[in-house]
């Protein structure tokens, strides 16, 4: 899937880009970081114009990320999807990532892509990466081209600790899509009633705090 149809070779001509690819996808971070000092470009990519520093965090490798962002690849470039290195991150839940990518001032919204990292970030149910792309300045009510809003994305994964961090946040959870729908009707679809209690403002309950209300006389 990752591989180029017609792998060039890079450098002396010793390697190809599907030898980096393979590396990445592996972990290798000795091999990569011995075909990026014999000219291995960073910002080469593969069918889907995912650079190798995306393939990292998609990968959820920290490593790998450290030591492309210090080989100065591009924080900001996009693939076919028009996501970012930092949108792959939030995607695959991984924090260091984040974390270093921001620190390098990735930008924290994509103004090219009908979804932001917070969104992506919201609907895989990762609280601590939603609380810091907002503590980094992310749009905590950002639009998608149908009027989804993070909050209604997190009902998606409906983690009560995803939407107290947006509510805590500013999101207003009366906004609505294009379906009309309000992230309590999406998350009361999908059957997560403490999601939808945390947009009503009310405190979500523990699982063992639910059972031991039902036992209760």
């Amino acid at each position: 899937m990752l591989l180029l149809a017609a792998a060039p070779l890079f450098g002396n001509g010793s390697f190809s880009y599907d030898d980096v690819l393979i590396a990445v996808r592996n972990g290798k971070v000795r091999e990569v970081a011995r075909f990026l000092a014999e000219g291995a470009d960073p910002e080469a990519t593969d069918t889907d114009g995912n650079t190798l520093l995306m393939l990292a965090v998609r990968e959820k490798d920290a490593r790998l990320t450290d030591l492309l962002l210090r080989a100065r690849a591009k924080v900001n470039a996009r693939n076919l999807r028009d996501e970012t290195p930092l949108m792959l991150a939030a995607w695959s839940r991984c924090e260091p990532c984040v974390e270093m990518l921001v620190e390098r001032e990735a930008l924290i919204d994509n103004p090219a892509a009908p979804w932001t990292p917070l969104h992506y970030a919201a609907h895989r149910g990762d609280a601590r990466i939603v609380a810091r792309l907002l503590q980094a300045g992310a749009r905590v009510d950002a639009r998608s081209a149908n009027g989804t809003t993070p909050l209604m994305m997190g009902a998606m994964s409906g983690v009560a600790e995803v939407a107290q961090a947006l509510i805590k946040a500013g999101a207003d959870p009366k906004l609505r899509n294009v379906n009309q729908d309000r992230a309590e009707d999406l998350a009361l679809k999908r059957g997560h009633t403490e999601y939808a209690a945390v947009t009503r403002g009310e405190a979500a309950r523990s699982i063992g705090r639910r059972i031991l209300d039902g036992l209760a006389p």
